[in-house]
């Protein structure tokens, strides 16, 4: 295994909705290591670069997992769209060919042009290990592949998206919904994460957006409120003084109104 050179392991990958998973970690953090930097030919495969030539036991020994815990994690990363697998042309001893789908957002080019040059046409034996230094002035993508560039970032365009697919539900354009709930129901789901990398929308295990409309509209029809949040955050209040009041605490004399 080649063990030079380095690859990039943004902190967004806290947001990641597997980074309390451990196990999940080593082995997303394995295969980006392994993953080729350039393309190049392998035994008569054509490996392609963010592709990894291994196999599910040499994975479980390297990860210090069982197989079938490699099995089933990297069945996820494929369902997740993180990965696709395919086999190689072998006819003696067939191994796993993994693809990492967004690898060119994860990894950089430049460097990696330049560490190809330094490390060669070199081989690793079993894999395709080859690490992947890059520009530390390049722009900074998330764990998705979302740069931070300002106004034009591809959040902010995935906003102006969902803005736009919310629209035709508009009461005025031949949907169901009033303008102010629709409002509300964008300004809550296209909030940032605190790194500024994903809308709330796309923390979300599933997604059906008229799935999503209907039910947030029977919670203001059963509330009373302009948004689930909002009533959430009213209702404790008035829990609160309630019992308060219950006690024998006037409360009345000092409330705050809730703005």
């Amino acid at each position: 295994m080649i063990k030079k050179g380095s690859i990039d392991l943004w902190r967004e990958l806290l947001d990641w909705p597997y980074h309390s998973d451990t196990k999940m970690m080593s082995l997303w953090v394995h295969i980006l290591l392994m993953a080729a930097f350039s393309d190049h030919d392998w035994k008569g495969n054509h490996i392609c670069r963010g592709q990894v030539v291994t196999s599910l036991s040499e994975l479980a020994r390297m990860v210090g997992i069982s197989v079938e815990e490699v099995r089933n994690r990297l069945d996820t990363l494929e369902r997740t769209g993180e990965i696709t697998r395919s086999r190689t042309n072998s006819e003696t001893r067939k191994r796993t060919i993994i693809t990492v789908c967004k690898y060119a957002d994860y990894q950089g080019v430049k460097q990696g042009k330049k560490q190809g040059k330094e490390q060669g046409s070199e081989q690793p034996k079993g894999h395709t290990t080859e690490p992947n230094n890059t520009d530390s002035n390049k722009e900074t993508p998330s764990i998705e592949g979302v740069k931070k560039d300002g106004e034009n970032s591809p959040l902010s365009q995935r906003q102006k998206k969902f803005y736009d697919e919310l629209v035709p539900h508009l009461d005025t354009h031949g949907g169901q919904y009033p303008k102010e709930m629709i409002r509300a129901f964008y300004d809550y789901w296209s909030e940032p994460n605190r790194s500024k990398t994903k809308m709330r929308c796309e923390l979300e295990r599933t997604w059906d957006l008229p799935r999503r409309l209907k039910t947030w509209a029977s919670r203001m029809s059963m509330n009373g409120a302009k948004a689930p949040a909002a009533q959430q955050k009213t209702s404790k209040v008035e829990k609160m003084i309630q019992t308060l009041s219950d006690m024998g605490v006037d409360v009345n004399s000092q409330r705050t109104p809730l703005v």
